[in-house]
């Protein structure tokens, strides 16, 4: 936990710094407000309400939102392939920058979920892989250039249904 902790703060820039300050100054700024018109309670509980809004669901509804927006791609999946004489799960596939920005390194990670024939289970089991890999892809990625990636998932030895996803994250 603490190593993904600071994996985390190493990885902000400039924009997260910024983003985080001004929730916080806008958190302190309602406080105040709420403190200035406290004969006024139904607006005073608002502004207060509003305050630790801003602080607890604001900061990672927004780092995603933004994230999302500056380092745009768009991931697919070649090959799925079991390879017969070696427990191993190969998944081939390529990424595009569709951003604005040039990439300098990719986190790629692709999960397996279980498949199950009720659709509010399989909704479910959809959040919670049983296996997860990732690589690292340190190649500058131009705009609108794709890359191509292998991972080999293994040992693997799952007999029952599942579906491979990909997810892309890139700086």
């Amino acid at each position: 936990m603490k190593s993904k902790i600071s994996e985390f703060i190493n990885n902000l820039l400039v924009i997260d710094y910024i983003l985080f300050s001004t929730l916080a100054l806008l958190f302190i700024i309602f406080l105040i407000l709420a403190i200035v018109v406290r004969r006024k309670i139904i607006i005073s509980v608002l502004m207060i309400l509003i305050a630790f809004l801003l602080i607890s669901v604001a900061p990672p509804v927004l780092y995603v939102m933004m994230h999302e927006y500056i380092y745009k791609t768009s991931s697919n999946i070649s090959k799925v392939q079991e390879l017969e004489f070696l427990d191993a799960l190969v998944v081939e596939g390529n990424f595009t920058n569709i951003s604005k920005k040039r990439f300098k390194k990719c986190r790629v990670k692709v999960k397996l979920h279980k498949v199950n024939s009720n659709n509010i289970v399989n909704y479910i089991l959809g959040f919670a892989s049983f296996r997860t890999k990732k690589i690292d892809i340190v190649e500058p990625i131009d705009i609108n250039s794709s890359k191509k990636f292998r991972i080999v998932l293994e040992p693997f030895n799952y007999n029952k249904d599942y579906n491979v996803s990909v997810g892309v994250d890139c700086r």
